[in-house]
């Protein structure tokens, strides 16, 4: 009889403590659903993208005068004599000489064939607000090569940039934002919710390409145009209720 009363009492605390347990595991397994359930609907992130055209309002050409020779110093020579012609055809083409600048004079050996030479070489480079009047004098650049016969030109076409980037930056993001709230709206009202305050914003950099490119690289900024447009891309994740 003392055995079987044992088995009864130590039974019974066995099972509440089962019961309880049960309990428990389901309670918290209902809380730890629910806050998935919660998670996936806390908050909407949306991303929003604006563009800007703008004028390029400076130009950079960057020209190299190069001449070989026998010696060191008549290849030198030779590019000395020619600065001077480079110079006046800027100069008469309505640019003044403080637009320029005339790098260092370099010059090297080589070999070419078994035979010896000297290269010389000097850089000039032209920056200019008058982007129109380079862009021309870049169309007529067969002009430029021919005031110097013995001494070889080398260029590469204008850069063309617009200073008033850091203006334009702030206008361009302010205006993504607003595209991401209004996506982030639409998106809100098909799901059903309220959309809320932003919790969190990221912008990507200011993207400058030609005006024919629908979508540009984020960070780029093409040089080859002087028309040009400024393009931001910014992400924001919003609070829903």
């Amino acid at each position: 009889a003392y055995s079987r009363s044992m088995k009864t009492r130590l039974g019974i605390p066995l099972v509440i403590g089962s019961v309880l347990l049960a309990a428990g595991v389901g309670v918290g397994l209902w809380f730890v659903g629910d806050g998935f359930r919660t998670r996936t609907l806390t908050g909407v992130t949306s991303t929003g993208s604006a563009v800007l055209d703008a004028s390029a309002d400076t130009a950079v050409w960057s020209l190299t005068l190069t001449a070989r020779d026998t010696t060191a110093a008549n290849a030198a020579k030779r590019v000395a004599g020619a600065l001077p012609k480079v110079r006046d055809y800027f100069v008469k083409a309505g640019l003044s000489e403080a637009q320029f600048t005339v790098g260092s004079l370099n010059s090297w050996s080589a070999a070419e064939n078994g035979q010896q030479f000297t290269e010389a070489s000097l850089s000039f480079t032209v920056r200019s607000k008058t982007v129109e009047q380079i862009a021309e004098l870049n169309a007529k650049v067969m002009d430029l090569l021919a005031i110097a016969p013995n001494v070889n030109i080398n260029t590469n076409p204008p850069s063309y940039y617009i200073s008033t980037l850091d203006e334009l930056r702030p206008r361009v993001q302010e205006a993504a934002v607003k595209d991401a709230k209004q996506r982030a709206e639409v998106m809100a009202k098909a799901l059903g919710v309220q959309l809320g305050k932003p919790v969190v914003i990221k912008a990507s950099s200011i993207t400058v390409t030609s005006p024919d490119v629908i979508e540009g690289d984020v960070g780029g900024y093409d040089l080859s145009t002087i028309d040009k447009r400024v393009r931001a891309v910014v992400s924001v994740t919003f609070e829903v209720q």
